[in-house]
């Protein structure tokens, strides 16, 4: 028979990208939360370069997350390709998310607006 997955090189590489992938947009995110609570718990206002980073990190999670999850569904081969399996609702799900107003693609030209020093080309952030 074939080797088990996890005896294939293609296999742990992607695997050990995708959790690298994961682990970096959620320090990026927790560390726009954290600063953005330690203003408030200090009794500061947010600050538009803080508020900036929060939602430019939980799009970058957002979006992160659903290609990792496209990553998953690749590696499973064709045992994904059926609607019981639990990854077809799962990248569904991931695709969702993305789409939300709030974490769209828009959000990424918002942020370079404000690192830019400009009035970005919609209500943000």
């Amino acid at each position: 028979g074939a080797p088990r997955l996890g005896d294939r090189a293609y296999y742990r590489s992607e695997l050990g990208k995708a959790e690298a992938m994961l682990r970096s947009a959620q320090a990026f995110f927790y560390e726009a939360a954290d600063a953005v609570w330690a203003s408030l718990l200090a009794g500061n206002p947010v600050t538009l370069q803080q508020t900036n980073l929060l939602r430019l990190s939980a799009t970058h999670a957002a979006h992160t997350g659903a290609d990792v999850v496209m990553k998953a569904y690749r590696l499973a081969g064709t045992a994904a390709i059926f609607n019981d399996n639990r990854l077809q609702w799962i990248v569904r799900d991931s695709m969702v998310v993305t789409q939300h107003a709030f974490l769209g693609e828009s959000t990424y030209d918002g942020a370079g607006a404000v690192f830019a020093g400009i009035e970005p080309n919609m209500p943000y952030p």
